[in-house]
């Protein structure tokens, strides 16, 4: 009787040593992935954006498209996704804790006017815009 036994712990023993030489060879879980990096921001529909297109930047001008910067970062805002920016050259202005709109976290702005792009790096969240760069 002592033979049941015996088998037992022995299929236990075998049990533990194969998953141990499994994970020790990368068969346990995979190890996660990692994301792809999006740097494009999120446009406002008309409707979200409307009541941000009225709220002037310090130098009395108006927004003409309006977005979520989606977190810092590098980041590109296409003109195409913003219907009342006409081509030409924009600032990146974000709101902030006061419903004001400011530059202060905003750098590296770069137009890339034949792509029609504004590409700049964010070290703020939320709700941006563009506006005319004269």
């Amino acid at each position: 009787m002592r033979f049941p036994l015996f088998r037992t712990s022995a299929v236990v023993v075998l049990a533990l040593i194969v998953i141990a030489i499994l994970t020790a060879c990368g068969g346990g879980a995979a190890a996660p992935t990692q994301a792809t990096y999006d740097a494009s921001v999120a446009p406002f529909t008309a409707e979200q954006a409307a009541p941000y297109l009225d709220i002037p930047n310090p130098s009395n001008e108006k927004p003409c498209g309006v977005f979520d910067v989606k977190g810092f970062g590098p980041k590109t805002a296409l003109l195409k996704d913003f219907p009342n920016c006409a081509p030409g050259k924009y600032r990146v202005f974000c709101l902030n804790d006061q419903a004001q709109w400011i530059e202060d976290n905003i750098s590296e702005l770069h137009n890339r006017e034949a792509a029609g792009a504004v590409d700049f790096t964010s070290a703020q969240e939320g709700i941006c815009a563009l506006f005319p760069w004269d």
